[in-house]
């Protein structure tokens, strides 16, 4: 089986993949393991399993226009580190650290997933912890999570790395860095549609859709994570909603805001795509996003009888 991924960190590096989506990665943040995890399956005794129908397993957890927790089968290979989505139609691997992984002789690994929200939204987040790996030694062992949740502008899939020590060699093949990407199929595997992956340097990694087995260089800090938003969607120059014209977009500096009609008293915010407001203001036209880390945001504009408008844009 193949792999497809989408990811983004919070702050430091935007990247863009060939005019479809935006990457970010932010090596600076607080690795945070789940705590009363909803199921879990101690030192990785399990190579396989099929958490669909597991108790508290909530419904809509990652979709539900595509896939829904609940009702979809959905596949972890606890021991190579991806999951797999199947609705009958299309299938979606997520390869969160695809590597070949197993207990850590002497310690405690433990495979986990919790059912959470953000925003009134819910999460559905897998943890491996401390997993040691197959050709390694006693001291090689490596922690990360994969996120999949909803914001505002639909699916969003996270990839969070905590302290390791890996050797070169180590990953599937011998590689030095884990396969990190997505791939998106037909059911029976036989067409794909999409694919995305990383490679090279993990704080500043490309993004190719090339039909191979693609792995960085070696394995993200601990503190790294990648974030990556509506996977395969472009951003256009001007977008419009609801009589609302938000340009130039991208943006560096100053995003104009044009309504149409008589608009009167109105309230605008800026939000993270996950429903976080950063900014607010009232009845602007300009709004200096200088001060944005790179990334994608959303523009919201309430009027004074209540009527929301939002539109997406990108700052550089």
């Amino acid at each position: 089986m193949r792999k497809l991924y989408i990811l983004a960190g919070l702050c430091f590096t935007c990247i863009q993949a060939t005019g479809q989506s935006t990457i970010h990665v932010d090596s600076n943040q607080v690795y945070q393991e789940i705590v009363n995890p909803t199921y879990e399956i101690p030192d990785n005794s399990q190579y396989f399993t099929n958490i669909t129908n597991k108790p508290g397993i909530t419904t809509g957890a990652f979709g539900p226009a595509i896939y829904d927790l609940k009702t979809n089968p959905v596949y972890i290979p606890i021991k190579q580190g991806y999951c797999f989505f199947d609705n009958g139609k299309t299938s979606l691997t997520i390869y969160g650290c695809k590597g070949d992984y197993t207990k850590r002789p002497g310690q405690t690994s433990v495979f986990s997933f919790k059912n959470d929200t953000i925003g009134g939204k819910p999460v559905f987040i897998m943890q491996w912890k401390n997993m040691g790996f197959l050709n390694g030694h006693d001291t090689d062992f490596i922690n990360f999570q994969i996120w999949l949740y909803e914001g505002i502008w639909g699916k969003v899939i996270q990839f969070k790395f905590g302290s390791s020590k890996v050797r070169p060699g180590l990953y599937e093949n011998g590689a030095n860095g884990p396969t990190i990407g997505l791939l998106h199929m037909s059911a029976d595997f036989s067409t794909i549609y999409n694919e995305v992956w990383l490679k090279g340097n993990p704080l500043q990694p490309e993004i190719t859709s090339e039909s191979t087995i693609i792995n960085l260089d070696r394995t993200p800090p601990n503190g790294t994570v990648y974030t990556f938003y509506n996977y395969w969607e472009s951003i256009s120059e001007t977008r419009i909603a609801n009589g609302l014209k938000v340009f130039p977009n991208p943006v560096t500096d100053v995003l104009k805001l044009k309504l149409s009609g008589d608009a009167g008293i109105h309230t605008i915010r800026v939000l993270t795509i996950a429903g976080r407001e950063i900014l607010a203001e009232t009845n602007r036209e300009e709004i200096h996003v200088s001060s944005l880390d790179p990334g994608l945001y959303i523009i919201e504009v309430i009027s004074e009888e209540g009527a929301v408008s939002r539109v997406k844009f990108r700052k550089d």
